[in-house]
């Protein structure tokens, strides 16, 4: 095996993706040869594994609200419920905007994970998700110390 981590695409991610720099999708391959996955609205996903193959890491970029909440929160689900990890490590640092709805969607995505014996965590909350999950308690839920 080699020292590069293996990459694992959801499995609605069929296709590689990347932002222009308009802010619309472009066919074409993340920079750092992960696999992506834009949503309908301004956000997007991308996964890889860790070396160990224990982790299944997420990166959530964009605006996460009404519009892409449900995609998200299935998309991440399916992630977990298709994966061999024990955990889904989704990191929010670059996610801009998060409201009450998809909130809600990362919970439901959370509880699916759970009930298919992975712990999906969130990691690097970027200031308007740590906000938003302070101001909702949210912390000990997503394994954050905020």
């Amino acid at each position: 095996m080699s020292g590069r981590p293996t990459v694992i695409p959801a499995p609605t991610a069929t296709v590689r993706r990347s932002f222009s720099t308009e802010g619309r999708p472009r066919r074409a391959g993340l920079a750092d040869g992960r696999y992506g996955r834009s949503m309908s609205g301004s956000a997007m996903i991308a996964y890889e594994t860790s070396r160990d193959g224990i982790t299944l890491r997420a990166a959530l970029a964009g605006e996460l609200d009404l519009a892409d909440a449900d995609e998200v929160r299935d998309n991440l689900a399916a992630a977990a419920q298709a994966s061999q990890c024990q955990v889904l490590e989704v990191d929010v640092s670059n996610v801009t905007f998060i409201d009450s709805y998809a909130l809600g969607a990362l919970v439901s995505a959370r509880n699916t994970a759970a009930a298919a014996g992975v712990t999906l965590t969130l990691v690097n909350p970027s200031p308007p998700v740590g906000k938003a999950i302070q101001v909702t308690g949210l912390s000990v839920v997503f394994g954050l110390s905020l």
